[in-house]
């Protein structure tokens, strides 16, 4: 259980530094 939380932790920072990478390289 522990092992699985940190995975999806890690995961779910990986996906906001890429959604803010993108975010920032993006025209809009």
């Amino acid at each position: 259980m522990a092992r699985k939380v940190t995975w999806t932790e890690s995961a779910w920072i990986d996906l906001e530094e890429v959604a803010a990478y993108i975010a920032k390289d993006s025209p809009h």
